[in-house]
């Protein structure tokens, strides 16, 4: 066995409906040399009755009062003592071989960050999407790859494993932003030069569901700003360099957040949510936007809302982003 040491780190809250299916995906792990980080971020349910269940000395457990995801994540990483990191929600489960896989694409060098595909399953565990991530798959595999080749992929950090060392001497950490904290990571991360691998390997299962963190629909997505303004604020020469890049993702993720709002039930924050996002939208320049990497289905969108606001916050989109929600656009973003 590689005397790589891997922590798992696992913020939780509220989640003994799915808790054991998680745990025990990571301890079918073929790789054992891991410790596996849970913290519990203030759960008022049974989250800590299950954990006590398992007796294997690779698991801590760690109670803070309840904070958000994003800082039960950093307690997390504070505590984690591994050459590597992975960021595994509560819900979601490591498909067998996964920690296996990843610690073999880093043969290939001094490799600061790790990037599999994932599937979407739905609360009972089964497979809803298997259409692959497209821009990981037109990705070269088993090779050192720059930020530029993979910034389009999925940000969330389930699907990803981090050199422990990258992120303790770039201070990166999950910032407190109310939405897309894992995008705001990804972008910082990139920022800094890592050196990529993309693995031919199923790393996730990535849960879908009502009630999960991912599917808000309020007036938190205006705060999809506070990503950019985050970012932007810190100078990277990256971004100054690669201006098409950041430009196209924002256009990217602001229009996620657009189509969202469509499913915003009262129709005056509807309203204010849309003007808001669309705003965002008109200001990002045109020409710095990579058609290329657009996902064809946003821009469908896109060109609607620009076109006739009346028409894309009509009940026949909203009904039509319902189901295409489902589908490739979510898969494609978080």
């Amino acid at each position: 066995m590689s005397n790589i040491t891997v922590s798992v780190v696992i913020p939780m809250y509220n989640v003994e409906e799915f808790l054991a299916a998680n745990i025990e995906s990571v301890l079918r792990q073929t790789y054992h040399n891991i410790e596996i980080i849970c913290v519990d971020d203030g759960s008022t349910d049974s989250t800590k009755k299950i954990l006590n269940t398992y007796q294997d000395s690779r698991i801590s457990y760690v109670y803070q009062e309840n904070q958000g995801v994003g800082k039960a994540k950093n307690t997390g990483f504070k505590l984690a003592t591994g050459d590597y990191v992975l960021f595994l929600d509560s819900d979601d489960i490591l498909p067998d071989g996964t920690i296996q896989a990843y610690v073999d694409a880093t043969v290939a060098g001094e490799v600061d960050l790790v990037i599999g595909d994932y599937s979407l399953i739905n609360r009972q565990g089964d497979i809803i999407e298997t259409v692959p991530d497209n821009e990981i798959t037109r990705l070269e595999k088993g090779q050192i790859l720059e930020a530029s080749d993979v910034i389009y992929t999925s940000p969330f950090p389930g699907n990803k494993m981090f050199r422990r060392q990258f992120l303790l001497d770039n201070e990166l950490i999950f910032e407190p932003i109310r939405i897309a904290q894992d995008l705001n990571l990804f972008l910082r991360v990139l920022a800094q030069s890592p050196k990529v691998v993309c693995i031919d390997h199923k790393v996730l299962y990535y849960r879908v569901y009502d009630g999960s963190v991912s599917k808000s629909y309020d007036a938190r997505l205006k705060a999809i700003a506070e990503v950019f303004e985050h970012v932007e604020g810190q100078g990277y020469d990256f971004y100054k360099q690669h201006r098409s890049l950041i430009e196209t993702v924002k256009y990217n993720h602001v229009t996620f957040q657009l189509m969202k709002c469509m499913k915003i039930r009262d129709k005056q924050l509807r309203s204010e949510v849309f003007d808001f996002l669309i705003g965002l939208i008109k200001a990002i320049p045109v020409e710095l936007v990579d058609q290329d990497h657009l996902v064809s289905e946003a821009r469908e969108y896109t060109t609607v809302a620009l076109t006739s606001k009346q028409q894309f916050l009509s009940m026949r989109m909203r009904w039509r982003y319902h189901g295409f929600h489902k589908k490739q656009f979510f898969k494609n973003f978080y």
